[in-house]
């Protein structure tokens, strides 16, 4: 699959996935109390959707890629966006809301970064990642190695990911 076609199809499993029931509540809560980066959750996800589980020292790697770009670019908008949220004046709503169109497009740029990192063998579609079981068991080792990256993702906010998931994946397959 040629690079622009992986970026196109990651980026609308994340329509798809943060749009489902509960999964944007579950993604926040593990950005906001465990310290995860929503797009990296959302790329470990549709890989292991795919049947491709990411393991820990793939996970450093792509971190290590992808940080500056978070760190510098997405962090800021997201402190800028929210920053403006209690400003009653509509013009810093208004500025809000550019601020919050450019941070969705920050995303959008390191869900295409990211997925220079799924295999060529990873079909845009849905197929290659066996059952609904198995693909659970490639999300939960996908989530450990982030965790043993990240420790602070462990608990009830992990536990609430994982069900979203699960359910997303049922309606998915």
């Amino acid at each position: 699959m040629a690079g622009e076609d992986k970026a196109r199809a990651l980026w609308d499993f994340a329509l798809r996935f943060y749009g489902a029931p509960g999964v944007q509540d579950a993604c926040l809560a593990m950005q906001d109390e465990g310290g995860a980066d929503v797009p990296l959750l959302i790329l470990l996800v549709f890989a292991a959707m795919r049947g491709q589980p990411i393991r820990e020292e793939e996970l450093r790697r792509i971190d290590g890629t992808i940080s500056p770009w978070r760190r510098d670019v997405v962090r800021h908008l997201r402190h800028a966006r929210r920053a403006l949220r209690s400003s009653p004046a509509p013009e810093a709503q208004n500025l809000r809301e550019t601020i919050k169109a450019a941070e969705l497009e920050a995303e959008r740029q390191q869900l295409a970064m990211l997925s220079d990192f799924l295999d060529d063998a990873v079909s845009p579609d849905r197929s290659g990642a066996g059952s609904s079981p198995d693909i659970m068991n490639n999300v939960r080792a996908s989530l450990a190695a982030y965790a043993a990256l990240l420790p602070s993702l462990d608990g009830p906010h992990l536990a609430g990911f994982i069900e979203r998931t699960t359910e997303f994946s049922r309606q998915e397959h």
